[in-house]
């Protein structure tokens, strides 16, 4: 997406983290109604992370795809998420509505565990058995282990 329609997707998500960020609504436009409901925010949270990380998840597999390095965009994006998620899970600071907006929401829907589900398949249908095994290994072992080094960095046992 360019031009005008990303400009105004890009304000929409802004405000939309603003609201849920800013418990005093204090930086919202005059006139603006809070949402009252906390089910209703918690769906303001979720959705508008997943807009974030399903943004992210086409750009990176772009990016990928256009330095020949598909299907390791996928890999990169898992492992990525799981350190993310993995993170936020370990960090008691975090107010639990922003766990839904970056755990639930950004990286559900920026993780893709069906596409390396298909990936591998597809790889193995094509005879590629080597491939595919390094594949499963990459996205298996890293992300596993991206995800106990973000809990271990943000539960304070790691030191960057």
């Amino acid at each position: 997406m360019r031009g005008p329609g990303r400009i105004r997707l890009q304000v929409c998500i802004a405000l939309s983290l603003l609201y849920i960020c800013d418990a005093s609504n204090s930086m919202m436009p005059n006139g603006f109604q809070p949402l009252k409901n906390s089910k209703s925010m918690d769906a303001l949270a979720i959705s508008t992370g997943a807009v974030v990380g399903a943004l992210a998840r086409h750009n990176m597999c772009e990016v990928a795809a256009r330095m020949q390095m598909k299907p390791w965009g996928v890999a990169a994006i898992n492992v990525a998420g799981s350190f993310v998620l993995g993170a936020v899970a370990a960090s008691a600071p975090v107010p639990p509505r922003m766990k839904l907006l970056i755990g639930t929401g950004f990286c559900g829907s920026f993780t893709t565990f069906s596409t390396f589900s298909v990936d591998t398949v597809q790889m193995m249908q094509a005879g590629q058995a080597r491939k595919a095994i390094a594949y499963v290994m990459v996205n298996n072992v890293m992300g596993i282990g991206a995800a106990g080094a973000g809990m271990m960095l943000f539960a304070g046992k790691l030191k960057p």
